[in-house]
């Protein structure tokens, strides 16, 4: 019997050990405290002190799918033109290395095949230099050959 009470003591501990690293919190110090104490006191504690948010901001910073917003300092996603907290656009404001920037020019091809008119407007108001294109046409030539008119307006007024 008491085999079972151990076995059933680890397999609650390590399950608590999980969901504190899930939540940002050092999962070896949680499997500690609650192989010691008891993984029930370990569980309660831990939804006492909630998530740790700056932890799980930094680690998605570094994988590479967001990044802090230079004007409000708010983690967003790494493809975004605009930061969705403070409305600030992002493309002049990062210095994009060639890969950012072609990105940027490939999504904005992507929203004129589309005839995406709202996300034509938002990447071409941004601040992209629409003459640094380099994809196989111009935002202009391929405008005239998927978009429509208003997307050919946009684009022209935005050269002007």
């Amino acid at each position: 019997m008491s085999t079972y009470i151990f076995v059933f003591w680890i397999i609650f501990t390590l399950i608590v050990a999980a969901i504190a690293s899930s939540k940002g919190r050092s999962g070896v110090v949680f499997f500690i405290l609650s192989a010691i104490l008891s993984p029930l006191f370990g569980f309660i504690i831990l939804l006492i002190i909630g998530e740790d948010s700056d932890a799980k901001d930094k680690e998605k910073v570094n994988t590479g799918t967001h990044k802090k917003c230079p004007f409000c300092a708010e983690i967003i996603k790494a493809e975004a033109l605009l930061c969705k907290h403070c409305g600030s656009s992002l493309v002049g404001s990062f210095s994009p290395n060639a890969n950012e920037t072609s990105n940027i020019h490939r999504q904005l091809q992507n929203a004129i095949y589309e005839k995406d008119v709202d996300k034509v407007s938002k990447i071409v108001h941004s601040g992209i230099d629409l003459n640094e294109c380099q994809e196989a046409f111009s935002h202009l030539e391929y405008a005239e050959l998927h978009g429509n008119e208003d997307i050919i307006r946009t684009i022209k007024f935005a050269l002007d």
